[in-house]
């Protein structure tokens, strides 16, 4: 377990005004797409006086992550801030991703703005991304809405077992750095592979219902059952 010496409280009690400045810088240029300026640290430091990113860590840890340490309250309401990964909208959230990673950048270890509720397998993906241009920034839950305008896109691979491919079509108006954090975002946590395994099993499982409609009614009707379906899914 995580038991502070009297050194390292006063050390971590110290640095404090530091995480709060970084809090606040990280704020700042989150809303700027410029978290890239961030520069990558291994200690935490104020006055001469220095907290290593290890304690950090632990700090984030042993103090909020474990169940039952004294801070996991906090943690359990990031966590319930979402039920679904917003990361990759399928997966139920199981974890905590550090949005900016902890083993780089020990001063937001425990910042809540850089803690994203997020499932397990989007947090493992995506391991210990980072960005370095605004280009490079996926999308960050707390400060992008993606979600105005459709800008994700699939095209139907005809066969024997139809598939589903999925990529950023931008709409007018998106400039170059909107669009390559829509791409970013889908190669890193592997999203095009993620919606093609469930759209293909959802292709399964309406396939006896479009064989039942395509006897029926024809193309025309395949095309009006797949229509409802849209419509209904949006």
């Amino acid at each position: 377990g995580y038991k502070p010496t009297k050194d390292r409280r006063e050390r971590l009690t110290a640095v404090k005004p530091v995480i709060e400045q970084s809090a606040q810088r990280y704020d700042a240029l989150a809303q700027s797409i410029t978290l890239h300026m961030i520069p990558q640290a291994k200690l935490v430091s104020n006055g001469g006086v220095s907290v290593t990113k290890k304690e950090m860590e632990d700090l984030y840890d042993d103090k909020l992550a474990h169940a039952g340490a004294s801070g996991r309250q906090h943690y359990d309401t990031i966590k319930a801030g979402a039920r679904i990964c917003p990361l990759c909208g399928q997966r139920t959230v199981g974890t905590i991703d550090h949005y900016l990673p902890k083993t780089l950048y020990p001063d937001l270890a425990v910042t809540p703005a850089n803690l994203i509720p997020s499932c397990t397998d989007c947090n493992v993906t995506k391991k210990s991304y980072f960005p370095s241009s605004s280009a490079e920034h996926t999308l960050h839950p707390y400060y992008d809405d993606f979600t105005k305008e459709q800008w994700l896109y699939a095209e139907v691979i005809v066969g024997n077992s139809p598939s589903l491919v999925f990529s950023v079509n931008p709409p007018r108006g998106w400039d170059r750095v909107k669009t390559e954090r829509a791409t970013r975002h889908l190669d890193t946590f592997r999203l095009r592979e993620l919606y093609g395994i469930h759209a293909g099993s959802l292709l399964s499982g309406i396939r006896l219902s479009l064989q039942r409609e395509h006897r029926t009614n024809g193309t025309v009707g395949i095309h009006k059952y797949l229509q409802d379906a849209a419509e209904s899914q949006e």
